[in-house]
């Protein structure tokens, strides 16, 4: 091990970990999921600015009120924002 990379973690511990911080933060099982996904994958491939060390931020937000654990997420198509509706002529 080289030690200024410093410890080496599973990739399942680092992930049961993950997972059972964002439940402690009342976030569904289903939203810790896809955010441990993320998060993970993005350690993984050596995007460490994209991964777990974005932990500590997430919290911050959700306790300043700039971030929800609970989000309620629906997908609205808005044709205005796509080749095919009224914004045609800028393609």
């Amino acid at each position: 091990m080289r030690p200024e990379l410093g410890p080496h973690v599973a990739a399942a511990l680092w992930r049961r970990q993950m997972l059972e911080i964002l439940r402690a933060w009342c976030m569904s099982d289903a939203h810790a999921q896809i955010t441990t996904d993320v998060l993970v994958a993005a350690d993984l491939t050596g995007i460490d600015s994209h991964g777990m060390a974005l932990l500590p931020l997430y919290r911050q937000q959700i306790e300043d009120g700039g971030a929800t654990a609970t989000p309620n997420i629906s997908l609205v198509h808005d044709p205005a924002a796509s080749p095919s509706g009224r914004m045609r002529h800028f393609y």
